[in-house]
């Protein structure tokens, strides 16, 4: 048993080693939207070392790690993730309900943080 549990633990955090990126979870205090929104970066190790280094911003922030991974690998290390998580999906994309102020949230607030905070 205790062999098992040592293989288990050795193929865990193998896998946690071998994804090659970490994630961190940001709070940005929205001025635009008047509200905290998380975001969750994906950043590539060693990416501080790279000239060009490409940002991928994801709406639906909190299902964001798959289509990270995707790109990532066709990327090759060279691009950070920044997952958007929603705290009122209709509101910030719906038509209807005027997403502007989500579209300048990400214009005016989020861009300018993550540029002069990630790269």
């Amino acid at each position: 048993m205790k062999k098992l549990i040592t293989a288990l633990f050795f193929v865990w955090s193998s896998s946690l080693f071998a994804s090659g990126y970490l994630i961190d979870t940001i709070n940005i205090k929205s001025i635009k939207l008047n509200e905290i929104r998380q975001i969750i970066v994906f950043k590539p190790i060693g990416i501080e070392d790279l000239d060009s280094v490409s940002i991928l911003y994801l709406l639906d922030g909190e299902f964001s790690q798959q289509r990270f991974e995707k790109a990532f690998e066709q990327k090759e290390n060279s691009i950070i993730g920044v997952g958007i998580i929603n705290t009122n999906r209709n509101r910030d994309m719906l038509p209807l309900k005027q997403p502007i102020n989500f579209l300048n949230f990400i214009e005016k607030e989020l861009i300018p943080m993550v540029e002069k905070e990630l790269l």
